[in-house]
């Protein structure tokens, strides 16, 4: 066998879990191969939310939940600062809610460690125009948002650098078993065809909801239980806090979270047999546009961009299903065969504290005596902060540390919407309040301002590869201000392998057009690289009918028309 086909730990699933698994082991230099079947945060991870949540949910319903999210919010924040958006959170109790929900909270806030603080719902008004004025009480809380995306692939990236293999597109079909023990995983890759195996002395489980399906190739029952979780985007951001949600027990389509250009309404609890079967239904999307117009009632003029949907890896105690049951994780060691672990339930949010009690448990079986750091050392890009421009006095304090405002065109009114989308004011902390001599805009003065920093914003101080590369003037997504030299670094450092992996590292195609446009700017470049063109027809034909699903459950008014548009160009440019 091929040496490099031979490791200590074969971690099965690229989402949050397993990629934060591997870098955890490959930072305590352990020999690791990660295997994914699509795309690193093709799953779960990235079909969610993208809410680091602090726990707030959680409180009354779920408190072992609640206490990992309060300890590993402020955790995430700092190791993957770049990527974080933090422009606050906050949960209303509104005339339609209950009362006496409210000291529940309040009690339970304090049991599990979750801050909070009373704001007054005048206060929250003047900040949020847009949110419904039948306010009783608001309070903050440390909900973020935080893009998954770039969270998964950083976490594989860093690992990679320290001696991880990272295998996308590498399906698990099988185990080779002896003696209680796996001796060999039969993997395929299946963009080659290729079929081998890999030996690896612990081999562990981090599949999401799809870990059920591992551990019965296994000849091992785990009592998984997906739910499914659907979603509804909006054209633009609704709010300029970055969650807000009702004070009650979590509920169908209570929360709104605002992420970069969009708002994301959501979410519902349905369980279902197969993960790869969650599908958002028009009635599913009807119900949350409505819970999300209790919280903004602008929402009934607004215009959808689309519908998706997910399956949570929720793992019963007993009989509980939905909302019942908690979203705490569990690392289960299997008894035959022995050399099977599988980390089950949990949330984004917890990943690093997933993958920590994991890691802990391997390297105990393996002998390995190293600690874990990843609490401590930050994500590629985090590291250091980048600076834009040349600053001081009141200039320093308008441009990268207010959260400044401005009145935008919206839905036939205006609305304040965070200026940071536009003219560059910095959420996640990442453009430097330091005033050095040597900026980017210094080095690089023909750069757009927008180019600049929305690079800047997506990648940290990984950036500046980027804005020193050819391409970096060619913008491909005019929506997302995505260049040429971005996409070729996703391509060369990132694993991506199809137009699909350059959307989820770079945000290509999420934008008002769903792709329409930036595909045919995107098919030279690919064809120039040595990409089959046969191949590139086949990923723009798939990339696009991926956006057009999406888009069909919420196709009426404008986006009805988009939707038009979109398809007459799918037929005139692919056919049926």
């Amino acid at each position: 066998m091929d040496e490099s086909n031979k490791c200590a730990v074969l971690v099965i699933g690229g989402g949050a879990t397993g990629t934060g698994l591997t870098r955890d082991l490959a930072l305590r230099g352990v020999n690791v191969i990660l295997v994914e079947r699509e795309d690193l945060a093709s799953g779960t991870t990235g079909k969610n939310h993208g809410i680091l949540h602090s726990g707030a949910r959680y409180v009354v319903a779920d408190p072992p939940s609640a206490t990992e999210c309060a300890q590993e919010n402020p955790i995430i924040s700092r190791i993957a600062r770049h990527i974080v958006e933090d422009f606050g959170g906050y949960y209303v109790l509104t005339e339609e809610d209950d009362p006496l929900y409210r000291d529940e909270f309040i009690s339970a806030c304090r049991r599990t460690g979750v801050r909070i603080v009373e704001v007054a719902p005048q206060k929250l008004l003047e900040k949020e125009p847009y949110l419904t004025s039948r306010i009783k009480r608001s309070y903050r809380i440390q909900d973020k948002a935080i893009d998954m995306f770039r969270l998964c692939v950083l976490n594989g990236y860093d690992a990679s650098l320290r001696g991880a293999d990272v295998r996308t597109y590498t399906e698990v079909e099988g185990f080779r078993i002896t003696d209680g023990l796996i001796r060999a995983v039969k993997v395929r890759d299946t963009l080659s065809g290729e079929q081998y195996e890999i030996k690896a002395d612990v081999v562990v489980n981090t599949a999401g909801p799809w870990a059920g399906i591992v551990a019965n190739m296994a000849g091992e029952e785990l009592p998984l239980r997906p739910s499914k979780g659907t979603l509804v985007v909006t054209e633009r951001r609704i709010f300029n806090s970055s969650a807000i949600g009702h004070l009650r027990y979590p509920s169908d389509g209570d929360l709104i979270l605002s992420h970069n250009a969009v708002s994301i309404l959501g979410t519902t609890s349905i369980d279902v047999d197969d993960p790869d079967l969650a599908r958002p239904t028009r009635e599913e999307t009807f119900k949350i546009i409505r819970e999300g117009c209790l919280l903004a009632p602008s929402l009934r003029e607004a215009r959808f961009l689309r519908s998706f949907a997910s399956a949570r890896p929720l793992l019963p105690a007993g009989e509980e299903r939905g909302r019942q049951v908690s979203r705490t994780f569990a690392v289960l060691e299997h008894k035959s065969p022995a050399n099977l672990i599988t980390v089950a339930g949990g949330k984004a949010s917890t990943y690093r504290l997933m993958a920590q009690v994991a890691a802990d448990l391997i390297c105990k079986r393996l002998g390995i005596s190293a600690d874990c750091t990843t609490h401590r050392q930050c994500l590629p890009g985090a590291e250091h902060l980048l600076p834009w421009r040349k600053l001081s006095g009141e200039g320093l304090k308008s441009q990268h540390c207010s959260k400044a405002l401005y009145w935008k065109k919206f839905n036939g009114g205006y609305s304040k919407v965070n200026n940071y989308l536009h003219t560059g004011v910095d959420p996640g902390n990442i453009l430097s309040p330091a005033s050095p001599e040597d900026t980017i805009e210094k080095k690089y003065p023909y750069l757009s301002e927008q180019v600049a920093r929305r690079t800047i914003q997506r990648w940290g101080s990984l950036a500046e590869e980027i804005l020193c590369s050819p391409g970096r003037e060619e913008i491909l997504c005019s929506c997302e201000f995505v260049t040429r030299a971005e996409v070729e670094f996703a391509i060369d450092r990132l694993w991506a392998r199809n137009i699909e992996d350059i959307r989820r590292r770079t945000r290509l195609g999420m934008g008002l057009c769903q792709g329409t446009e930036c595909v045919d700017k995107l098919l030279p470049v690919l064809l120039e690289r040595g990409w089959d063109i046969k191949d590139i027809h086949a990923q723009a034909r798939d990339f696009l009918d991926r956006r057009w699903k999406g888009c069909t459950y919420v196709a009426w008014g404008h986006q009805l028309r988009q939707l038009l548009v979109m398809r007459h160009y799918f037929l005139v440019n692919f056919g049926e």
